[in-house]
């Protein structure tokens, strides 16, 4: 789950954050060969409940420690891409992974 290209430099949760999060969580565009190509990934719902897991002041997940991870991604090949951190994790394990999407 990356932030997604953006103008904006993001140093911290919060509007911005919350845009290219759910952004890079619910579709990956690739581009190859004059042709691009989006995939989804997860729903809205699902991407905004995890968002707000790791934002969540008291229990959430370190923002730096995020863009450490989310640079960890971009580095890594597709057949070894890192597993998440435990934080991460667990607000990922606490959404449903199901259900409508507000797409």
């Amino acid at each position: 789950m990356a932030a997604g290209c953006t103008n904006t430099t993001v140093t911290e949760y919060g509007a911005d954050a919350k845009k290219n999060f759910v952004t890079a969580c619910t579709a990956d565009t690739a581009a190859s060969n004059g042709t691009t190509t989006t995939s989804e990934l997860a729903s809205t719902n699902y991407c905004e409940c995890v968002y707000a897991a790791i934002s969540d002041k008291n229990s959430g997940f370190d923002f730096d420690a995020l863009q450490t991870y989310e640079e960890q991604l971009s580095d890594a090949s597709p057949d070894n891409v890192p597993a998440p951190p435990a934080k991460l994790r667990k607000a990922m394990d606490g959404c449903p992974k199901a259900g409508p999407s507000t797409k």
